[in-house]
């Protein structure tokens, strides 16, 4: 039975023939059945700040069992047309358990207009983000897991082409990654070098 708040680590647990169904409705239901929480509508903000509905749903899982449930079925519900990604991540800082997420598309430079991922503090709009990674993905494959008003993350597929490169690319658009994170450019390369993780913010 779904519940109104996330599901302990050891909670989590997914049979082996779980399938997505073609329905909206009924993967929701699916990702209620399987998380054990019951999902919410997913909201965002329009320009003026106000709340809006995306279409989409959203249960509150701790981290651990949010990265277990999109590395277990992110791909199936894919297969479906339906996204399911990481909407918000607090690092189980104080108890707050993260948002995953559940929107009727698979596209997910949708997902990204939708939520409206932007780095505004460093004029970094929707559209730049989106045509940043659409640049990226012509040399690097990935895939997006997260996608959240400040941030998106992933992982690359299959081995980096040159992760200096890379590393410096990522420091010029999203430079919290290093100033608030690795430290130099050349941690930052070996980080992507050795986890193939994909990670941008902007505080």
């Amino acid at each position: 039975m779904p519940t109104e708040r996330g599901l302990d680590d050891t909670e989590f647990a997914l049979w082996a023939d779980f399938t997505v169904p073609d329905d909206f409705d009924a993967a929701v239901g699916a990702l209620e059945e399987i998380t054990g929480v019951m999902a919410n509508p997913l909201l965002t903000y329009d320009s003026l700040g106000y709340q809006v509905e995306t279409g989409g749903v959203a249960v509150e899982l701790s981290e651990a069992a949010a990265e277990a449930l999109l590395d277990a079925v992110h791909g199936k519900f894919l297969e479906k047309g339906f996204y399911l990604f990481r909407h918000e991540r607090h690092f189980g800082i104080g108890g707050v358990p993260d948002l995953v997420a559940l929107l009727p598309t698979s596209d997910r430079y949708r997902v990204l207009s939708i939520v409206g991922t932007n780095g505004a503090n460093y004029e970094i709009d929707t559209e730049e983000i989106i045509d940043w990674l659409r640049a990226l993905e012509r040399e690097q494959s990935f895939v997006l897991t997260g996608i959240g008003y400040d941030f998106f993350e992933g992982r690359f597929s299959g081995e980096l082409q040159d992760p200096r490169e890379l590393a410096q690319h990522f420091y010029e658009f999203c430079p919290d990654i290093v100033t608030q994170g690795t430290g130099t450019v050349r941690d930052l390369a070996a980080e992507l070098r050795e986890t193939l993780m994909l990670y941008c913010w902007w505080d």
